[in-house]
């Protein structure tokens, strides 16, 4: 855990934000990780396949979908509600691989009130996109299921901190603009997907963009929002019209 958010978090909390902390000893940069091709594609097909998971696409998203679990909550709140930015370029940080552990040099630097993309513009630009540009490479995930695996995590822990936090208003601003904005600044927000919302007997969600491959873990389930439910065909129907639509008008 980062020092940083130790006096924010109740006893109960502390276990959502073990995924990101200081580096202890000398590690290798992450930079250096995905350079080593063999090394980090094991550890990650390694992980999934002691969930039963096989086949490497699906290894990869379920992987990713446990990183960002661990490593969502401390990021968000840092950013949103502390007003620091962390590190993350690749030269600067390191993935502990026997925990998962986003392992960063410091604390970060306050900022002032900032723009969404001013804060989190390291995160997704030095952090997420090489990343996934390796599962890409190396696993032959497709790429829009690791940013609905991250948009996912973003509609997930938000309203848990803003519920715990208050409705602080640059919180919300920015929970809104990473999930529900076309661009960041005079970028493409890869976050974003056309919003298609559903309801169930235990109320509304949203429906997701990709499959996650969460349902490849042994014993599991399609997920309860996911497009390739069967009862959701008419829906996912209407959300690829929507990408077709703005494709088409060069909106996104």
């Amino acid at each position: 855990m980062l020092p940083i958010l130790k006096p924010y978090l109740s006893p109960a909390l502390e276990q959502y934000a073990r995924g990101v902390s200081l580096i202890s000893e000398t590690q290798t940069p992450l930079s250096q990780q995905l350079e080593r091709v063999v090394t980090l594609s094991e550890a990650i097909a390694q992980f999934s396949a002691a969930k039963g998971v096989k086949g490497k696409r699906a290894q990869a998203s379920v992987w990713h979908m446990h990183y960002t679990l661990q490593i969502m909550p401390s990021v968000l709140f840092v950013h949103s509600v502390l007003n620091r930015k962390l590190p993350f370029a690749t030269e600067q940080v390191s993935i502990d691989t026997n925990h998962w552990q986003l392992q960063l040099p410091h604390q970060g630097t306050a900022m002032a009130s900032q723009p969404t993309l001013e804060k989190y513009d390291s995160f997704i630009f030095e952090h997420l996109v090489p990343l996934h540009r390796f599962l890409v490479q190396h696993f032959g995930v497709p790429e829009p299921v690791l940013w609905s695996n991250c948009a996912f995590r973003l509609r997930q822990f938000f309203p848990t901190i803003l519920h715990y936090t208050g409705r602080r208003t640059e919180t919300q601003e920015d929970f809104e603009t990473l999930t529900q904005s076309k661009f960041l600044g005079q970028l493409r927000n890869p976050f974003y997907a056309p919003r298609i919302e559903l309801s169930d007997t235990h109320g509304s969600y949203q429906l997701r963009a990709s499959c996650c491959f969460l349902h490849k873990v042994s014993n599991s389930k399609l997920c309860r929002d996911c497009p390739k439910q069967p009862h959701h065909a008419d829906a996912r129907q209407q959300q690829r019209a929507l990408y077709k639509t703005m494709m088409a008008t060069n909106d996104i």
